[in-house]
């Protein structure tokens, strides 16, 4: 019990509200709790809301109520990713991979980090990185024979992420017949 006598917890009923409440169809915690937790999922980003808890007296029926607004983060927005060659040799030719444009709402988000990664355009679906952290946006990475995929992930400081993708052709590497055969120039 809360001193002064009287007013512990489970003296009031509580009873949450949302200026969205089709929130509430997603919240964890039972109704009648003090606490809310909202499954993520229910949340959309960038997107505000306010809830509301009341409480009131079991005792002697006064009641009141507090607000939070909330607004949800929002991932980066705006950008592409590009490949230059769009088409080079495989495993010989750097092909530099480009994310930009991207931007954010709010400037506690940044920095933007990125990481690239590449797919095969057909067959499989194995995703393979690139780059782990290319915070500058950009990196020039090798290919292997085959039509890609190139993916730019981008995030930005509380983890919120966006993806765009280029695609790529790394086609076979054109060989030195006379280094291949091991002929030497005299």
């Amino acid at each position: 019990r809360a001193a002064g006598g009287g007013g512990g917890a489970r003296d009031f009923a509580y009873a949450w509200t949302s200026s969205d409440p089709g929130v509430l169809d997603h919240r964890l915690t039972p109704e009648g709790r003090r606490v809310l937790v909202v499954a993520p999922s229910g949340l959309a980003a960038g997107a505000e809301y306010v809830f509301t808890l009341r409480a009131e007296s079991t005792v002697d029926g006064a009641a009141a109520s507090a607000s939070v607004r909330v607004v949800m983060n929002r991932p980066p927005f705006g950008g592409r990713v590009t490949v230059d060659p769009e088409e080079g040799q495989a495993l010989s030719q750097l092909f530099a991979v480009a994310a930009s444009g991207w931007t954010d709402d709010d400037q506690d988000d940044l920095p933007l980090t990125y990481a690239f990664a590449r797919a095969r355009q057909t067959g499989t679906s194995t995703v393979t990185a690139l780059t782990a952290d290319a915070s500058l946006g950009q990196a020039d990475v090798y290919l292997p024979e085959g039509a890609w995929a190139i993916f730019a992930e981008v995030a930005d400081a509380y983890g919120a992420t966006a993806r765009a993708s280029a695609q790529a052709l790394a086609t076979p590497a054109e060989l030195d017949a006379a280094r291949d055969a091991g002929v030497r120039e005299e």
